[in-house]
């Protein structure tokens, strides 16, 4: 197992641990930190990796779409590895693809096991119109049924963050 991260990961990260110093006097804010910033060592050694990120200090981590891969035996160990470390999984980083059928079943069984409240639509495709943004709104009400049934408290919430529709129903970026 290796707790080293290559050299761009370091800079990217410690650049970011830098920034958390601004919230030590504020322990509400917990400072975390989106996996895809450091994929290449993530592919190498996932839990050895999230060790690492964990000793830099950070208290969250966001995993992405390669999540989708595990089988839940893997997910229990990935939860072992973040309980171990003290950090914690409070949302999933998923392309649009993974809202539908049985993708979106499989990433919502691997987020109650890693504790993870969130599954974010992290980019919906390349709407254009305001019908392509209305369809995007279909997708996430319909996954966001699945993953917090009416009879149940919310666990798990759908987010797209990375585009807007304009006043005039064209998107702005």
């Amino acid at each position: 197992m290796n707790d080293s991260l290559s050299r761009r990961s370091f800079l990217a990260t410690t650049a970011a641990s830098a920034a958390s110093g601004i919230f030590a006097d504020n322990p509400s804010i917990p400072v975390g930190l989106e996996l895809y910033s450091v994929r290449d060592d993530l592919k190498k050694d996932l839990m050895g990796t999230v060790r690492a990120v964990a000793k830099m200090g950070y208290q969250d981590v966001e995993f992405f779409s390669p999540y989708l891969q595990w089988t839940p035996d893997y997910a229990h160990q990935v939860r072992t590895t973040l309980d171990d470390a003290g950090i914690k999984c409070w949302s999933t980083h998923n392309d649009s693809q993974a809202f539908s059928g049985d993708k979106l079943q499989h990433a919502i069984e691997l987020n109650k096991i890693i504790g993870s409240r969130f599954v974010v639509m992290a980019h919906p495709g390349n709407p254009k119109t305001l019908d392509d943004f209305q369809r995007i709104a279909e997708v996430l009400n319909s996954a966001t049924e699945k993953l917090n049934p009416r009879d149940s408290p919310p666990a798990i919430t759908t987010i797209s963050s990375s585009s807007r529709p304009s006043r005039a129903g064209v998107p702005s970026r």
